[in-house]
């Protein structure tokens, strides 16, 4: 892989956004928030840069970007079944905080400390089903690109086993694009880079150590069908 062709630049590590705007390239001293949602297994991830754009195309942008009033009612359903502990873990706080406040009032110590560890227990039950909500819809508030947003696009993570985290960006305007590269040669992701070799040495040998690791295991276990303890006999 070279480091990058025209308009489409594959990086390692944070990019450095030249101060122009990432559409027209014009000068500019604004960013807008460009993001991106992810499947990962089960969940998602939202990766986010921020590029500068001028003030036209960031009236631009607002001009197209709409509200969208169903985004509060749809993340907080979005796992709606993690509701269930947060009302009951309520209900619980609801009955033991009366016991604390009389605890406190007949400054009884045992009773503080076992009603109020009841409290913080149901308490962080509630909180933490409700930052995985919240947490957890967060791709929900991506927005699609707006026209001005689409002239930067980037990929999800694309390294293999033991590469640090790469990318590639896709930038519309030619001219952006060159001073993008220029301003990250630093970090233009290539396959002669260090990392990259060591990365594919790791992976040619690292298949032979668990292949050896695996014949070992059976080797073991096949003993052990026969009733023959190897570890025995290594600690003899």
């Amino acid at each position: 892989m070279q480091g990058g062709d025209g308009k489409v630049i594959p990086l390692t590590g944070k990019p450095v956004f030249p101060a122009v705007c990432a559409n027209c390239c014009e000068a500019a001293q604004s960013r807008i928030t460009v993001e991106r949602a992810f499947r990962h297994g089960d969940g998602w991830k939202v990766v986010a840069f921020r590029p500068f754009f001028c003030n036209a195309c960031i009236a631009a942008h607002r001009a197209e970007r709409k509200p969208d009033p169903t985004l509060l009612f749809r993340r907080l359903l979005y796992r709606w079944h993690l509701w269930i502990p947060v009302l009951g873990s309520g209900w619980a706080c609801s009955v033991a905080l009366p016991r604390m406040f009389d605890d406190l009032l007949r400054r009884d110590g045992v009773g503080i400390l076992m009603s109020g560890a009841l409290v913080a227990f149901f308490g962080l039950i509630a909180l933490g089903c409700v930052a995985a909500i919240w947490f957890g819809s967060r791709h929900l508030a991506v927005r699609p690109p707006t026209s001005v947003t689409n002239a930067v696009q980037f990929t999800e993570d694309l390294s293999q086993t033991f590469e640090p985290c790469w990318r590639r960006f896709t930038l519309r305007n030619a001219d952006y694009a060159e001073r993008f590269r220029d301003g990250n040669r630093s970090l233009l992701w290539t396959r002669s880079r260090p990392e990259s070799q060591r990365a594919m040495v790791l992976r040619y040998y690292g298949k032979y150590v668990l292949w050896v690791v695996l014949g070992i295991a059976a080797v073991f276990a096949i003993a052990d069908e026969f009733g023959v303890s190897l570890w025995d006999l290594m600690r003899r």
